[in-house]
């Protein structure tokens, strides 16, 4: 039988956002980003850090933090290609005086030009942490193809944290191999193209090539043109989707076929694929693949030469998709059915939903708890849906031929210098969704929810939330991290009291593999490793253990999912 999964996504990952760890003698250090030089702001980005080097060229420290200062504007004059790893942060804003995060924006030059895209990535790790990235140029107009970040550098560490992403055609864009990328707290908002309604991609976007793992985590997608995860069709080793909303846009969200090891959770779907989809786009694989209709959740078979060079089988895979919300608002379904050429997308195609029910071949797909349910948005975010209607139904009877669409502060509001704190709201009204993250916490990005993600950011490291006692207040089981893990996780559980312990792992049937912990411990809070050793020493397959913990007067039993 198919059982339910939860991965905790810890915050330890969180704090590494700040300072990806950097294997160099130089010890990190801080410097600030003038925004200016010599009273000229086009370019002083570029030149001051590109230009922070020795006599000989050498980087000054390779380990330096570049930080930018809030409520400045820093003005690209190229694109900075980085060989060295990047460290670019701004400091937290000040709830009682909101300030601007500082704004990386495409100068304009002599020639009328501005940069395509931002900042590319040859080599090193990666950390952009509060910053605001502008596609729109100082004199309020778009280019064409323009991109913010552009990965480079095979089997590198990126970290994006509570970012704004705003008009790019493609915020995130990677075209490297095997790199890992994550990408938390952030929101990409008015993505387009202005040549193409396929343009206005956030999240992640991937070329042809490989990738390790990519987690999205807390992160807003709204009034966007097209994908929010692309890892195109190569494998993902490891993927995290969990607790985004997702608020309108006109294609498929996700094209991910070939993913392993992911897991779709606490989402909010709202108004996705607002195109619908003709025949021939259906035929021609313009949304999905093999004449196959558009779906929120859509894989294949993994191809036989990409299954081979991994070393993976179908029996492998896991992919599970839970405990998220998905609906479409009645303006998006009129319009689809009173047009004889659309079709409208659905929830899980009918080769997707094949493979769900083949669990002899595909024993490791999981879909559960999934909500078709209307989130209840407020009047404002409801009247921007009527505007996206307004702008597709042109798109599609060819009388709209600018392909730019914005959500900003209000009439006579200027797109640049961009408003702060963002004009909308992604808070909701249905009340059964305020509780049923298989965490029990808000489906969507919880940062519309501060006082959630307190709790989640709590849940994610075993904190007691009830106070900062030194012993514990009760007994308890932490979630083991990292989970997913190879080879080595660590489990946390706390003792209010002197008690004999059983701690061990069991295999999906039910059988004891390895004895962590069987003795008499005083109270307090206890961490114990395990390898993913069988008590012979042999190493355990990849799948789905259980461990439980056992005492005199209490028990527990918690999930963990070993990988290859």
């Amino acid at each position: 039988m198919k059982s339910k999964y939860l991965v905790l996504f810890m915050s330890v990952v969180l704090i590494a956002f700040m300072l990806p760890f950097q294997s160099f003698a130089q010890a990190p250090d801080t410097l600030d980003v003038p925004f200016m030089i010599d009273n000229n702001p086009l370019g002083a980005i570029n030149k001051f850090i590109l230009g922070d080097t020795t006599v000989t060229g050498e980087r000054n420290n390779i380990n330096r933090v570049y930080r930018l200062g809030r409520g400045n504007i820093y003005m690209f004059d190229s694109r900075m290609d980085v060989y060295f790893p990047l460290n670019l942060i701004a400091e937290d804003d000040d709830p009682a005086n909101p300030t601007s995060p500082p704004v990386l924006a495409r100068g304009i030059l002599a020639d009328g030009s501005a940069p395509g895209v931002l900042v590319r990535v040859y080599k090193g790790d990666a950390t952009f942490k509060n910053l605001y990235f502008m596609s729109i140029r100082p004199d309020q107009s778009p280019a064409g193809w323009t991109t913010a970040i552009q990965l480079q550098a095979d089997s590198a560490k990126t970290f994006v944290d509570h970012c704004v992403f705003d008009g790019w055609t493609s915020s995130i864009n990677k075209n490297c191999i095997r790199p890992s990328v994550t990408v938390t707290n952030c929101v990409f908002r008015n993505g387009i193209q202005p040549t193409s309604w396929f343009g206005g991609n956030g999240g992640f976007y991937s070329n042809t090539t490989p990738t390790d793992s990519v987690i999205l985590v807390n992160n807003t997608f709204f009034n966007c043109g097209s994908y929010f995860f692309v890892p195109n069709r190569e494998i993902c080793n490891y993927v995290r989707i969990d607790h985004n909303t997702i608020f309108t846009n006109h294609v498929n969200i996700f094209y991910a076929p070939y993913v392993s090891n992911a897991f779709y959770s606490n989402n909010i779907f709202y108004g996705v694929t607002a195109m619908g989809q003709r025949q021939v786009e259906i035929d021609g694989g313009w949304f999905d693949w093999d004449g196959e209709l558009s779906a929120i959740f859509s894989i294949d078979t993994i191809a036989a030469d990409v299954a081979t060079r991994e070393g993976i089988t179908e029996a492998d895979r896991i992919v599970h998709v839970e405990n998220n919300a998905y609906f479409w608002p009645q303006q998006m379904v009129d319009f689809w059915a009173n047009a004889d050429t659309l079709t409208a997308p659905q929830w899980i195609n009918a080769r997707t939903q094949a493979m769900l029910d083949d669990d002899a071949n595909y024993p490791g797909l999981l879909v559960a708890n999934n909500l078709n349910v209307d989130p209840g948005f407020n009047a404002a975010m409801m009247s921007q849906v009527d505007s996206v209607m307004k702008y597709v139904i042109k798109l599609r009877d060819g009388t709209q031929t600018d392909y730019r669409h914005y959500f900003y502060a209000g009439p006579g509001v200027p797109l640049f210098p961009p408003t702060w704190p963002l004009p909308e709201d992604l808070t909701y009204s249905n009340t059964d969704l305020m509780t049923a993250g298989s965490d029990g916490l808000p489906l969507g990005d919880l940062n519309w929810y501060p006082d959630k993600k307190a709790q989640w950011e709590a849940l994610q490291v075993g904190v007691e939330l009830e106070g900062n006692e030194s012993l514990p207040v009760d007994f308890s089981l932490s979630q083991n991290f990292p989970n997913p893990f190879n080879p080595v996780t660590s489990i946390k559980f706390g003792l209010k009291k002197a008690e004999q312990v059983k701690l061990a792992v069991y295999n999906m049937l039910g059988q004891k593999v390895r004895t962590l912990v069987d003795k008499k411990q005083q109270a307090g809070y206890h961490t114990v490793s395990w390898n993913g050793l069988n008590d012979a020493g042999t190493k355990l397959s990849s799948g789905i253990y259980y461990y439980r913990l056992e005492t005199d007067s209490f028990s527990a039993t918690k999930k963990m999912l070993l990988l290859k």
